[in-house]
């Protein structure tokens, strides 16, 4: 959700959580803490993206692209798809799905705010497979 804000300059400071099998999270212990720096996300991003679109490149184009895709996992206000579980490693495949379909197709899924349902088939299409 922070990365929906399009600020560079966020930092998050939450509650230390673990996950594991059995439970969706638990926290570590009271009162242990932990620093998101949302501007480092972005430079990862930067860096793990940029060589795929080449000159199309748009960090905040990608930066929607992987809000939408992370909506599939769902969150503490939306429900997961029934075929996405991050405990199943199903984010990272299809973060993996998302680089591939970048390298091979140059297009972004969200364009001015709204998804490009042509985009959005042929990437989805790829994850079929999962």
């Amino acid at each position: 959700m922070s990365l929906a804000q399009h600020i560079n300059n966020t930092v998050i400071l939450r509650e230390q959580y673990t996950f594991n099998a059995e439970t969706l999270a638990t926290r570590t212990q009271s009162g242990v803490f932990e620093i998101v720096f949302i501007s480092l996300l972005r430079e990862y991003m930067e860096l793990e993206y940029k060589e795929c679109l080449k000159e199309a490149f748009n960090l905040e184009k990608v930066v929607n692209d992987f809000i939408l895709v992370s909506i599939f996992m769902g969150n503490d206000f939306v429900p997961h798809l029934y075929c996405m579980n991050v405990r199943s490693g199903n984010f990272d495949d299809c973060i993996k799905k998302l680089k591939e379909y970048y390298t091979d197709k140059k297009n972004y899924l969200v364009e001015k705010w709204k998804i490009n349902w042509t985009n959005f088939n042929q990437y989805f299409s790829t994850l079929i497979p999962l």
